[in-house]
């Protein structure tokens, strides 16, 4: 529940954030376009996005890597002198982190200084949890104290209004409400001894209320007529919902400007409506009118669900606000309508593409696997809670439609501190859900990761918590941001890489057999490799998987001898080149969870050895023909 509205103020907070961002525009467009084109519809789109506001939850989520932001915070946090802790590289595929041959060395120095270590980083991820949790606490308090504000200042606001109220019978008073439109038996008139503006109050009984003032024929006729436009125009509705984007926004103050443009365009248009083909006489008698009200302005009863005569509090903003209401009613422009609606969509356009970032994702629960035997390369028990993630590698710089190319399933155990790496062969035979049999890449460049997931979860019987989408850019800078990393590599395939174009820079053509420091460019081209043989002798698919498997080892071996200030910019690029289903709080919790202990990693390919051979499809599609029920256990 805690964690449920954690996640809740974040969606929230980004849509507060990136509405503030429209309102900006808004409030130009307001300005600039005010002038020439018809209120109405400005109103149409403060109301679009007001509406908006209310709706954390996205129809459209295109997730944003927020949790760059958190992570970097911790890495600043912690102490630049983090000693090199080194790594024992398995040739079965397993890479130890502190293996007990390094203990054996230095026992004392290296256990004792990881677990000071560690519990400075679990510390800071748990602050950074329980942060989120007490900000969100403080939303929620907020929520709370906005609310019985505005619904005790309501009642009391309305218990004095009934108590001096003397409504008027039939009369001239309910003759100028007969000229404007017959619709009015629902309107009442009411004077008040108290109140010293007219106002409009009611949503069901639609009341109008007038100082006990009096008032010339003419005068009243344009009084009634200016909250007869309010309530006409439903301002008092669009008042209550600014109201409650006020209570769950309260601490953006942007929403507090929107109002007060809003209000002030409520008053615009119903000047509008009172001097609609009157003489230049009418108009100055009507901003007389404004003005004596000014004057006889005095404490009483107000509330912000209530429309007033003239919405006038006194500061700055509002004197210019009533300077242009003057200037409006003297030298009223004719306004253009129709050429409006081209904003109207410009803005409808913006506010989908804008507004509708990932907010709020329903929180994932790990999975829970369980097996007879007890096999620490594959098997988990049943109390072990695991999580997985499906991360595809996209050579594209627009994650969304570039084609899978590489295809990893991670799955990460905290009890028994291993992380299992399983690389899906593109060429596997499958069943695509919805769809004819075809290769399992097909399944990405088909559907995206939705159809993707469904495709592996079907085949390889297996659960999956959290897509992840990879730009292999960003592995790039990565390997860059290490120093590089060292690989062997065999005469054919260096050969193979300075001749071909798979190293995109020919400056970076320049690879010799042996061992090779690599930048990303020329890591980025040995990882693409499928046409030769690896040192094992494998290729296509599997060479390029074995590839990656060896590019893992050495970045993961790089990544040791990091200070733990260097993770700022690793984690910052990682994230911004990695579209990911998880929210914040499963972001920081996740990563916690690695960051804290020893851990184990193993690499696999799937399908393993002896479980599948080639083949050619119905289509004449080169795939693999595997064997299920192996390479599920195999994939555990």
């Amino acid at each position: 529940m805690v964690m449920m509205l954690s996640n809740v103020f974040l969606g929230v907070l980004e849509v507060s954030i990136l509405s503030g961002i429209l309102i900006g525009i808004m409030l130009i467009v307001n300005r600039v376009l005010g002038n020439r084109y018809s209120l109405r519809w400005i109103q149409a789109l403060w109301l679009l996005l007001a509406i908006r506001l209310l709706l954390p939850m996205n129809a459209i989520d295109i997730t944003v890597p927020t949790q760059a932001k958190a992570l970097n915070t911790i890495v600043k946090s912690v102490e630049e002198n983090q000693k090199v802790v080194s790594s024992r590289v398995s040739k079965q595929g397993s890479i130890h982190k502190n293996s007990a041959v390094q203990k054996r060395i230095d026992v004392n120095t290296n256990e004792n200084f990881d677990v000071q270590v560690s519990e400075k980083m679990s510390a800071l991820f748990t602050i950074i949890r329980y942060g989120l949790i007490g900000i969100s606490s403080i939303w929620v308090l907020g929520i709370i104290l906005q609310f019985s504000r505005y619904s005790i200042s309501y009642i009391i606001f309305m218990k004095k209004l009934n108590q001096d109220n003397v409504r008027i019978g039939d009369s001239t008073w309910y003759e100028s409400l007969r000229n404007m439109n017959q619709k009015n038996s629902r309107i009442a008139i009411y004077t008040n001894k108290k109140v010293s503006s007219p106002f409009s109050v009611g949503v069901l009984k639609k009341r109008i209320i007038l100082p006990t003032i009096s008032y010339t024929e003419d005068e009243l006729e344009a009084i009634l007529c200016h909250e007869y436009t309010h309530l006409c125009n439903h301002d008092i509705l669009f008042k209550m919902l600014l109201c409650i984007i006020k209570t769950v926004h309260w601490f953006n103050p942007f929403i507090y400007k929107m109002e007060r443009a809003v209000n002030h365009n409520m008053e615009l248009i119903c000047d509008e409506a009172v001097i609609r083909n009157r003489k230049l006489e009418y108009r100055q008698m009507y901003g007389r009118t404004i003005l004596n009200t000014l004057k006889e302005m005095s404490e009483g009863p107000v509330n912000c669900c209530a429309t007033y005569f003239n919405d006038f509090g006194g500061s700055e903003g509002e004197k210019k606000q009533m300077k242009e209401r003057f200037q409006n009613i003297i030298k009223p422009v004719q306004k253009k309508k129709k050429p409006i609606i081209i904003a109207l969509l410009c803005v409808v356009a913006l506010t989908s593409s804008v507004i509708t970032l990932s907010a709020v994702k329903e929180e994932k629960r790990p999975m829970v696997s369980s097996a007879k035997e007890s096999n620490m390369d594959n098997v988990l028990t049943k109390e072990e809670k695991t999580v997985t993630f499906l991360v595809v590698g996209v050579d594209s710089n627009d994650k969304k439609i570039g084609r899978a190319d590489s295809i990893v399933l991670l799955n990460w155990n905290p009890d028994n501190r291993m992380l299992s790496v399983r690389n899906l062969c593109r060429d596997m035979y499958v069943d695509v859900p919805g769809q004819e049999k075809n290769k399992l890449g097909y399944a990405y460049y088909a559907g995206g990761m939705d159809l993707l997931k469904k495709t592996v979860i079907q085949n390889l019987d297996v659960t999956v918590d959290y897509g992840m989408t990879v730009n292999y850019e960003g592995f790039e800078k990565i390997v860059n941001l290490l120093g590089g990393v060292t690989i062997d590599i065999t005469k054919e395939e260096a050969n193979y890489l300075n001749n071909t174009n798979y190293i995109s820079q020919k400056k970076n053509r320049t690879i010799v057999a042996g061992e090779n420091k690599l930048n990303g460019n020329q890591a980025l081209g040995y990882a693409r490799v499928r046409h030769i043989d690896t040192s094992t002798g494998q290729q296509n698919d599997f060479g390029r998987i074995e590839r990656l498997q060896t590019l893992l080892r050495a970045v993961l071996s790089e990544m040791d001898s990091l200070k733990i200030t260097d993770y700022r910019a690793l984690f910052k690029e990682g994230f911004r080149n990695v579209d990911s289903e998880m929210t914040v709080l499963d972001g920081i919790s996740h990563m916690e969870s690695l960051l804290k202990a020893n851990y184990t990693v193993t690499c696999k390919t799937i399908p393993v050895e002896g479980s599948y051979q080639p083949k050619r499809s119905s289509e004449g599609m080169s795939v693999l023909d595997w064997n299920a029920e192996l390479n599920k256990r195999a994939v555990k």
